[in-house]
């Protein structure tokens, strides 16, 4: 597997009454925000600001507030 998606689901694991569960939510959420992180770090500069377009597309679509 991955090593960002192992992180991810390790990120994921919530605690429940003393017990850790996975929540699917707390996941689809942080593979957004890496998603986000992508579209503001690539190299876009000749695409004409695209990766900012898609990354707030993605942050309005997900509800991701800016870091």
């Amino acid at each position: 597997m991955n090593e960002l998606i192992e992180k991810l689901a390790v990120k994921s694991l919530i605690n429940v009454g003393g017990e850790l569960i996975f929540s699917k939510e707390k996941f689809a959420q942080l593979i957004a925000e890496e998603c986000v992180k992508i579209c503001n770090n690539d190299n876009w500069e000749d695409q004409q600001g695209w990766g900012q377009h898609y990354a707030q597309q993605i942050q309005q679509k997900f509800k991701i507030k800016e870091h």
